[in-house]
């Protein structure tokens, strides 16, 4: 079993170079039969990749077209030292995981029919370009799989993707957000973070274990961020509690249609407040448990005042939520005190 760990500095590429020397001007040779060959092989190629035990012969005009890192590197001055070959093609080692820079290049060589603007890409492609994206500056490849990723996101939210496809069924599972996670963190990506974290804290014991891939890596997640989602489950219980004691008194001093009989919007709300919790529904899942009320509500006659004043505090206790979620896993300048630090 192999296990993914992050470099500290993802965003600086890193590179090896084999056999080379600054005085020797010697050429090496291996069999191919020491790499698995990668679904890029383009017999034309002028450079072989190798990530882990897969290799990839493509062009470095296209590596330079796509990304402002390969172009800076193959035109350093004096880089003419010869390197460790196959078939006489110089080769590069990067430190990458085969699958997603596999998935990196095909997105440089098929352009826009790698993915259609208006159809989904499963989880591991979207982190792959966001990730490859990043690391190696081929900006258009990053914002493609970010704009992929917000169905995952809503989706930790607990909200329906606004266009649904067939690949986030197929592909997504909980413990994706151990990945995005790892990503937000990796990548400084400030915006996912936190919701990444809400995502953990509803997983069970696989937020220890961790998730395994595709290519049968096992992802865990930082000490770091395995404390901050057990420590801010506390934060989530009380946010959801407090949630559940106000929603009978929002629509307690709206001017109700029924003047008259008052209690009876109140009653219903109470009703549905006070209904037990679905079974498997955890109790630091603060907006399921606010979206599953707001659905029971929506179902119930209310006048139309007392809808449109349950609605409001619907949408402005889901907000609230979520703008207090870097606090919750101690992401602000300010959450120390909130921690309990």
């Amino acid at each position: 079993m192999l296990a993914y760990n992050y470099s500290p500095s993802p965003n600086v590429p890193v590179f090896h170079f084999i056999g080379m020397s600054s005085t020797l001007d010697l050429t090496q040779e291996t069999s191919m039969d020491t790499f698995k060959r990668g679904q890029l092989w383009m017999d034309d190629g002028n450079i072989i990749l190798i990530a882990g035990d897969c290799s990839f012969r493509v062009h470095r005009s296209v590596l330079s077209r796509h990304s402002q890192v390969f172009k800076d590197m193959f035109t350093i001055p004096n880089l003419d030292i010869q390197s460790e070959e196959i078939d006489g093609v110089p080769i590069m080692r990067v430190s990458d995981r085969p699958s997603e820079l596999c998935t990196f290049l095909s997105a440089m060589y098929d352009g826009i029919s790698f993915c259609s603007p208006d159809a989904g890409l499963p989880f591991e492609i979207v982190v792959s370009l966001i990730r490859l994206g990043t690391k190696y500056q081929a900006n258009h490849l990053q914002n493609m799989g970010l704009r992929h990723l917000h169905p995952f996101l809503s989706r930790l939210l607990e909200e329906e993707p606004k266009k649904p496809s067939p690949s986030l069924d197929e592909t997504w599972k909980p413990e994706c957000a151990i990945t995005l996670v790892n990503l937000a963190d990796s990548l400084d990506l400030t915006d996912i973070l936190p919701i990444a974290l809400y995502g953990c804290c509803q997983l069970e014991m696989s937020i220890v274990d961790g998730i395994r891939h595709s290519d049968d890596i096992v992802e865990r997640l930082t000490p770091t961020n395995l404390k901050r989602c057990l420590n801010a489950r506390t934060h989530l219980v009380i946010a959801q509690s407090r949630v559940m004691s106000d929603v009978h008194f929002c629509i307690a001093g709206c001017d109700c249609q029924r003047r008259d009989n008052r209690d009876e919007c109140l009653a219903k709300t109470f009703l549905v407040r006070t209904q037990p919790h679905s079974p498997g529904l955890v109790v630091w899942n603060p907006l399921r448990r606010l979206d599953m009320w707001w659905k029971e509500i929506s179902a119930i006659s209310l006048c139309t005042i007392c809808s449109s004043v349950v609605k409001t505090f619907y949408i402005a206790q889901r907000q609230r939520i979520i703008s207090d979620l870097p606090e919750m896993f101690c992401l602000t300048s300010t959450s120390n005190a909130y921690c309990g630090a």
